[in-house]
């Protein structure tokens, strides 16, 4: 009797012992379980918030001007046609190209291009044999503009053929 006894206080302990570690690993998942709901709740209050937070809108400068490119005839005969063209370019968008053109001592003659048809202008050289001054200019989208330097075109007189 004595050693069944001792057989049934063993066996107890031993039952005892897997309760209380299946006791313990339970608190320990439950833990984990709280955590793991805790860190959701926090990561869904951050998202509410960074939804909420208005969304901000980073403007960039442009402050790189048009390029422009003399493709123009580079002399002239009176009575002839003269053609002024520009290659015109921008790095975001072309808003004006223009030229201004007169003979030496006159107003100068302003003439905007139109973007669609392209940048060259024809004209007939009267018999005036006074130099041509013209130049291009161009300005952006974002308001940076460029000039050419003056050009100076020679005209000269035509000579009839008898």
């Amino acid at each position: 009797l004595a050693e069944q006894s001792k057989q049934a206080v063993a066996q107890v302990r031993t039952m005892l012992g897997e309760i209380q570690r299946a006791s313990q690993t339970a608190v320990q998942a439950a833990a984990h379980g709280r955590e793991a709901i805790e860190s959701g709740r926090q990561q869904s209050v951050q998202a509410g918030e960074a939804m909420s937070t208005p969304m901000r809108t980073v403007t960039v400068n442009d402050v790189t001007p048009p390029t422009l490119i003399d493709l123009s005839d580079k002399n002239g005969t009176t009575g002839d046609p003269f053609q002024f063209e520009v290659e015109a370019s921008d790095n975001r968008a072309l808003d004006k190209v223009w030229l201004e053109y007169s003979r030496l001592g006159d107003v100068s003659i302003p003439f905007e291009f139109n973007k669609d048809i392209g940048y060259s202008k024809t004209i007939t050289l009267s018999n005036r044999i006074d130099p041509l001054i013209y130049r291009f200019m161009a300005v952006d989208a974002s308001g940076n503009n460029i000039s050419t330097s003056p050009k100076l075109i020679e005209v000269s007189f035509r000579r009839n053929s008898e």
